[in-house]
């Protein structure tokens, strides 16, 4: 949603994201896009994966070659590699403080004071 509507979509949290091609293509076609595609998107991403990811090594790898995509395109992004870990919420809960910290930093704090 963040690539295609990123006037609303500009924070991006994916836990062993689908970067692959499943039954239908798509998702391997990502990293193309973003070394493709200029001017930048607003858009800043932080994602992990476990080294026991979904039919690995293949999700993991695609995880990474999604990292090294926006890093070489020059968008904001935080890789996790997660050693051992699987493709469940228990392997990302332990970094989700951290990224979210990360994800908006620098945001405005707005709103009623206390």
């Amino acid at each position: 949603m963040a690539w295609f509507q990123p006037e609303r979509y500009r924070r991006v949290l994916s836990f062993s994201g689908s970067f692959t091609s499943l039954q239908n293509p798509g998702g391997d076609l990502y990293n193309n896009l973003l070394r493709t595609t200029m001017p930048l998107k607003p858009i800043r991403t932080a994602m992990t994966a476990g080294t026991n990811d979904l039919l690995a090594p293949r999700w993991t790898q695609a995880n990474e070659t999604m990292g090294a995509a926006l890093g070489a395109a020059g968008y904001h992004y935080r890789y996790i590699l997660i050693s051992g870990g699987t493709h469940d919420q228990a392997s990302s809960r332990p970094w989700v403080a951290e990224l979210m910290t990360w994800l908006w930093r620098g945001y405005p704090i707005s709103g009623p004071t206390r």
